[in-house]
């Protein structure tokens, strides 16, 4: 999660943030007559979910290290 999850999403969140920003501050639709009228927020998308996503996998990668080092309980699984 650490190595390769978080980076990547870190990658995204970066190179994504201008042309978002960029949308917002112009409410860019789509130039096609019946195309999308509101696409900065289609864009806004990639940004807030890439976030979420990051957000997700450092609880993830915070539960399993806690669990390795032992200050957390593993939970059995019931059938």
């Amino acid at each position: 999660v650490f190595l390769f999850m978080l980076p990547g999403c870190l990658m995204v969140i970066i190179t994504s943030w201008k042309f978002t920003h960029n949308a917002w501050l112009i409410m860019e639709g789509s130039p096609d007559p019946g195309g999308i009228p509101y696409r900065f927020l289609v864009k806004g998308t990639i940004t807030v979910g890439f976030t979420l996503l990051s957000l997700q996998g450092l609880s993830l990668g915070l539960h399993s290290l806690l669990q390795l080092i032992g200050l957390e309980a593993f939970e059995e699984e019931k059938p």
